[in-house]
């Protein structure tokens, strides 16, 4: 127990030192729910407090769903703080709360999903600032491209058009004010002219909230929306999950994540497999954080393996391998 805790601490000193850059005296706000381990929250408050900063912490009751609101209260706290961290069980990344506190000057790691192995293998030990330079450059080529072409050897066979769209550059480092950066996330990421996408998508990895895929899930995608979803037990639940929104933009693809985290363990949990280089991930529903046009009630990702990228003809990731 004794050798977790100094592990556990050694990956929160990492997260706010090299991450998300705490410098003393700032305000720092740790939200999480009672759905996670609290002892995450606490490495995180003890390695602030290191760094001579104000860390609070905030326990709210678990969201219902991904991208729904804090309390009011919580939100006043983003709001007044210098740096916020998210360990909860559902994700804050595209709430108002967090958009407003990021335009404040905030600067904010997500953490989904994390476990208190998160702090202390995997994902989190990566380098983060060696890896950022790669991240930088395919963030940048996708906002130069106009052709984005994805295929899996698992049968994932899509395109789309992302002219004018800004590659997002998520290397999980929180530097400057206002970023907005997910950890142990690394990864490059843009979104699609809403109506372009076309093809069909295999996911044969992780689902959001609901883990390893039973058997692979195969969604068909026309003018930019999933108009079948095929597959187990888990595309079912998706299915029921898409259709309980209630709300036609729900089925938009909203985004094309690649991920580019050598260190990354797949353990059907979003925070790091959607992060694993080798991975690539789509995601249906909102993406108005992430600089798209589409405003719908979630953000669901959806992991495949194996992905092959092609901007404007050419090869740039070639499964684990980045050509750039």
């Amino acid at each position: 127990m004794k050798t977790e805790i100094i592990q556990m601490l050694d990956g929160a000193k990492k997260a706010i030192k090299e991450c998300a850059k705490i410098k003393p005296k700032e305000k720092v706000l740790i939200v999480t729910d009672t759905e996670m381990d609290i002892s995450i929250s606490t490495a995180l408050a003890a390695a602030a407090r290191y760094e001579g900063a104000e860390p609070v912490i905030a326990i709210m009751t678990p969201r219902m769903g991904h991208g729904e609101e804090p309390p009011p209260h919580i939100r006043e706290a983003m709001l007044a703080s210098d740096v916020i961290l998210t360990p909860t069980s559902k994700t804050l990344f595209h709430t108002r709360a967090t958009k407003d506190a990021s335009a404040k000057g905030a600067r904010v790691l997500a953490m989904t999903g994390a476990l208190p192995r998160t702090l202390m293998r995997g994902a989190g030990t990566a380098n983060f600032e060696e890896i950022e330079p790669t991240v930088v450059k395919l963030a940048e080529l996708l906002t130069r491209s106009e052709k984005l072409r994805l295929r899996t050897p698992g049968g994932t066979d899509i395109s789309a058009n992302i002219t004018g769209r800004i590659g997002q550059s998520q290397p999980g480092i929180a530097r400057n004010k206002g970023d907005l950066q997910g950890w142990p996330d690394i990864e490059a990421n843009v979104t699609a002219i809403e109506d372009s996408t076309e093809g069909n998508v295999v996911i044969d990895v992780t689902a959001t909230d609901f883990g390893f895929v039973d058997v692979p899930i195969k969604i068909e995608v026309k003018n930019g929306k999933a108009t079948k979803i095929e597959g187990g037990v888990i595309a079912e639940r998706l299915k029921d999950l898409l259709e309980r929104a209630k709300d036609p933009r729900q089925y938009f693809l909203a985004e094309f994540g690649f991920g580019l985290n050598p260190n990354a363990e797949l353990q059907g949990r979003i925070i790091e497999d959607e992060s694993a280089l080798g991975t690539a991930h789509i995601a249906f529903g909102d993406n108005i954080m992430l600089g798209g046009k589409n405003s719908a009630p979630f953000h669901i990702d959806l992991i495949m393996k194996d992905p092959i990228l092609e901007l404007d003809g050419k090869k740039v990731i070639d499964k684990d391998k980045v050509l750039i």
